[in-house]
């Protein structure tokens, strides 16, 4: 029964190790921007946020 826990610890520690946040991974990317106002369809999303 020494195995789960030994289980748990690991399973514990590859968490840490892919949530950690990595300097060396981080891309910056540049933003998204989306303007809706000059689309065709934003009339029908305004009558339908408005309702």
């Amino acid at each position: 029964m020494r195995i789960r826990p030994r289980l748990h610890w690991l399973l514990a520690l590859l968490a840490a190790i892919a949530l950690a946040p990595s300097q060396a991974l981080a891309q910056e990317h540049p933003p998204i921007t989306i303007l809706i106002n000059e689309s065709p369809w934003f009339a029908g999303f305004e009558a339908l946020v408005d309702a």
